[in-house]
């Protein structure tokens, strides 16, 4: 009875590692499709962040061109607010002039 024993507890032993060894396997399985999916979504992403990068580098060019051209126009809002800027504007404009003036006209 012990032979028969022994046979039992073995070819169940042997049942026990064929299904180890089977879930083993599906678990690989599902670990390489896993890694799969997110190798290629990572791929995706990397031509986002870089198309993103794109985008943030024209809009701090475009940043900047603007900020100069704000920058000109602050100092074109001082001229304008200067007594040289009335003075020119008056004398070409209205035709205003200084008292000690000539003023000779073509004919």
């Amino acid at each position: 009875m012990g032979k028969a024993n022994g046979n039992r507890k073995n070819a169940g032993g042997r049942r026990h590692r064929k299904q180890n060894v089977a879930a083993m396997l599906c678990i690989m399985a599902v670990m390489c499709v896993l890694l799969a999916v997110i190798c290629v979504m990572n791929a995706g992403l990397r031509q986002k962040i870089k198309a993103n990068n794109e985008v943030i580098a024209g809009l701090e060019a475009e940043i900047e061109e603007e900020q100069g051209r704000t920058e000109k126009i602050e100092e074109e809002k001082k001229y304008m607010d200067s007594d040289e800027y009335v003075e020119k504007i008056a004398h070409e404009k209205i035709g205003l002039v200084y008292d000690n003036e000539t003023i000779f006209k073509e004919q």
